[in-house]
């Protein structure tokens, strides 16, 4: 366990609203369409309010984001407009279709002590709690270790979503990055990969090559 500043959910930066949640990770939807935060970047989620002095913050990597009609039955139908006039020429289609994106989980903090679990949180973020992108310095304190590696390595890859090699290369090139690409950081999670990866040497080599190890 890590120590780890307590952050503050009144951030600028949110990004979407929890529309289902589970201890495993959860689905939200974007504030704007097309405005999903990236593939594979950490992102935290309120488990209630300001004033809860034991509030739950869970953390995540997002897995898959995708954009698709309110209702499901229904398919979009080709508009042949450029996409710099599709809001003036069809304004409605912010009220027909949603972004959404799925975010598995890594580990959460609560309390006062805001020490870092790198662990499935008890409780899984409250619906309708806002989703907040993690900046670089909430990045570089949350993967001080690397239990989260795993967490990820285990969650990733369920159908629909992306495969887990894919999720591991772009969270841990987020978090060296969040590191200024610190040389001791980067040897210690090469390291984690391959206990993870024993098993496989040219899957473990693929990744490694791919984030700098």
């Amino acid at each position: 366990m890590t120590n780890i500043e307590t952050p503050s959910i009144e951030s600028p930066c949110i990004e979407a609203e929890v529309l289902e949640s589970r201890t495993t990770g959860w689905v939200a939807q974007c504030r704007e369409l097309h405005c999903a935060p990236p593939f594979g970047s950490f992102v935290r989620a309120p488990n209630a309010t300001p004033d809860d002095a034991a509030r739950e913050v869970i953390y995540g990597v997002v897995s898959h984001i995708e954009t698709l009609p309110f209702e499901a039955n229904r398919r979009p139908l080709a508009l042949w407009t450029q996409e710099n006039e599709m809001d003036a020429r069809h304004p409605q289609i912010g009220k027909l279709l949603r972004t959404t994106f799925q975010v598995n989980c890594v580990g959460w903090t609560r309390g006062e002590s805001a020490t870092v679990h790198q662990s499935s949180p008890p409780q899984p973020p409250r619906l309708h709690s806002f989703v907040i992108a993690c900046g670089d310095e909430d990045v570089r304190r949350f993967t001080q270790k690397h239990d989260w590696v795993r967490l990820l390595f285990d969650s990733a890859g369920a159908p629909g979503s992306a495969s887990a090699d894919e999720l591991l290369v772009v969270a841990c090139n987020q978090a060296i990055r969040a590191h200024e690409r610190d040389i001791e950081y980067s040897i210690a999670l090469g390291k984690t990969l391959a206990l993870l990866l024993r098993a496989d040497y040219l899957r473990l080599r693929a990744i490694l090559s791919r984030i700098g190890i």
